[in-house]
């Protein structure tokens, strides 16, 4: 995860950028972050799919949550979209 630490950093600017937007500014800001969300949770599942190939299929649903957990504890704003892949 260091090697994306600047892009983690970057999202969290962008959350709050979005987050003191003023009316006018709220779409946008908010698109930036979304689509910072979606470059890191891109990663994220690669790591997590790369790691699971080498597993059995059982041990690769298991390893799958936890990553999902650990994702939520370490990094919750990628928690949602890293469920959802």
């Amino acid at each position: 995860m260091a090697e994306h630490a600047e892009l983690i950093q970057t999202c969290d600017e962008a959350e709050r950028r979005y987050e003191r937007a003023g009316r006018e500014e709220a779409e946008e800001a908010y698109g930036d972050f979304a689509d910072l969300l979606g470059s890191g949770t891109e990663i994220l599942a690669e790591l997590r799919d790369h790691y699971g190939s080498t597993l059995e299929p059982e041990r690769a649903e298991q390893y799958a949550a936890a990553f999902a957990r650990a994702v939520r504890a370490r990094l919750p704003s990628f928690a949602l979209e890293i469920e959802e892949t």
